[in-house]
């Protein structure tokens, strides 16, 4: 009896998280399948261009709490994320101006030098948006 209850869970628990996965909408197919290759506690592993993965990520609200913490470290919070105003000053410097913390964080989102030093380069050709005033 206790091992039909303990499949029975089991198979609860899977088509739960099932249903729960399967009504995700994400900007790319590439973002996609790197949440489902992680769990919810651990970063994500770009494939490809770096850059373009995180930017499909549009919404805070869709990086998983080991991502806001990377991000958050790097001076991104959900209203910087969310809409693109006060970007930090992580974001315009190049990876040699980076301090270790930084590097290391920077490293595991999946930025390299190189990767890294591309998107500073863009981020700091770019206008920044400033916040409407009300």
């Amino acid at each position: 009896m206790k091992k039909i209850a303990f499949i029975f869970m089991l198979v609860s628990l899977f088509a739960c998280a099932f249903i729960a996965t399967s009504g995700s909408v994400f900007a790319s197919d590439e973002a996609a399948k790197a949440d489902e290759a992680a769990p919810a506690d651990k970063i994500r592993v770009p494939e490809g261009d770096v850059e373009a993965f995180w930017l499909s990520v549009k919404n805070w609200a869709d990086l998983n709490s080991a991502e806001q913490a990377a991000w958050g470290a790097l001076g991104w919070n959900q209203k910087s994320w969310d809409d693109d105003v006060d970007v930090p000053a992580s974001e315009n410097k190049k990876w040699a101006e980076l301090n270790d913390e930084e590097k290391a964080v920077a490293g595991s989102l999946g930025y390299d030098e190189a990767s890294w030093d591309a998107t500073a380069t863009e981020a700091a050709k770019a206008p920044v948006k400033k916040e409407a005033k009300e």
